[in-house]
């Protein structure tokens, strides 16, 4: 069985990945929240009505979202979650980054990129380590070469 405080992670690891804008939003008191809402967002509850009106909307949208998982969605959420608590500040930023500049691609190259990671997915772990040490033996400048004429090829 998932654990509150596991749950509590992964509520705030969301919002740590959330980088949804929010143009307008009115604060909620906790007095006003539904039951189920409570009960995930306890940890909350003591600074719940001080916090911005934009943080508790984003709050509330990973809380519902928790609620629509099926188990083994939860299971990795919970997972990522952990594996992002694990990465240093540095990394953060750079992942962050790299999100950041894949959601500002046009949507058919964000569609491409998808569409060859999928592949690569479904490799055998084997062909998957042949590529990663061929990528490494590249020296920065074919690395730059090759992926000028990637963008070439599209």
């Amino acid at each position: 069985m998932i654990k509150l405080a596991d749950t509590m992670l992964y509520i705030s690891g969301f919002l740590i990945l959330n980088l949804v804008l929010v143009t307008t939003a009115i604060a909620e008191s906790w007095e006003n929240l539904g039951e189920n809402d409570k009960k995930l967002l306890a940890p909350m509850q003591s600074e719940w009505n001080s916090l911005p009106a934009a943080k508790q909307k984003n709050l509330l949208a990973a809380a519902k979202r928790w609620q629509a998982m099926n188990t083994s969605e939860r299971q990795q959420a919970q997972a990522r979650f952990k594996r992002w608590s694990a990465l240093s500040p540095t990394q953060k930023r750079s992942v962050l980054k790299r999100f950041n500049s894949f959601r500002n691609l046009p949507k058919r190259d964000q569609a491409r990129i998808q569409r060859n990671y999928k592949k690569y997915k479904k490799l055998p772990d084997h062909k998957k380590q042949q590529l990663k040490e061929r990528w490494k033996k590249l020296t920065p400048k074919q690395k730059r070469e090759l992926q000028k004429r990637l963008q070439k090829a599209r």
